[in-house]
C-alpha cells in the first residue's frame, strides 16, 4: 500500500512533459487552468524517504523510483522519522507497535504529524507508543489505488 500511495503523490506532483512551466488543475464542468509551477512548489513536498525491512525491498525501491526526490532506507525507521517531518505509516498493522517502539523512535517523532493507515491499530495503541507531542492522524484509503507495473508508477 505505501508503495500505491508514494506513486499517486509523485504522479499528482510531477507536471507532464511538454506543459512548459505550468501544471494543469481540471475541474468538473470547467476548462483546465494553466497554474504556475514556482507557486504550486511552495507547498508541494520536494523530497521523500520511504522505510523498509528487507534488502529486497530497498533494491525493488531504488529501481522502481530510480529518483533524488525518493529516498530509500533500509532498516533505518529512526533515522527517516528524524529526517522527515511528516511521517505515514503503510506497514501491516502487526509491525506498527515494532516501528514505533524501537529505540530512539520516541525522540525523532516529537512534534511530527504521524499519519497511519495500517487496519485495526488504534490512535489509543499509536498514543501509548508515542510522544504526547506527536500529532496521529489515523486514515483508511477508500479509492482505488495506482500500483506499480513494469517498474514505473501508473
Amino acid at each position: 500500500m505505501g508503495i500505491a500511495v508514494l506513486c499517486g503523490i509523485l504522479d499528482s506532483i510531477t507536471p507532464p512533459e511538454g506543459m512548459n512551466g505550468t501544471l494543469k488543475r481540471s475541474l468538473v464542468g470547467q476548462t483546465a487552468t494553466p497554474l504556475p509551477i514556482p507557486k504550486l512548489s511552495r507547498r508541494i513536498p520536494n523530497k521523500f524517504i520511504a522505510c523498509v525491512k528487507r534488502d529486497e525491498s530497498a533494491r525493488k525501491l531504488q529501481k522502481l523510483f530510480n529518483s533524488e526526490r525518493v529516498e530509500v532506507l533500509c532498516r533505518e525507521n529512526v533515522r527517516g522519522a528524524k529526517a522527515a517531518r511528516l511521517i505515514l505509516i503503510a506497514s501491516k498493522p502487526n509491525m506498527v507497535k515494532e516501528i514505533l517502539t524501537e529505540q530512539g523512535m520516541k525522540e525523532a517523532l516529537e512534534g511530527k504529524v504521524l499519519i497511519t493507515i495500517a487496519k485495526g491499530v488504534t490512535i489509543a495503541q499509536m498514543r501509548a507508543w508515542c510522544p504526547d507531542s506527536t500529532h496521529i492522524v489515523r486514515a483508511m484509503p477508500n479509492v482505488a489505488c495506482k500500483v506499480p507495473s513494469g517498474g514505473h508508477c501508473i
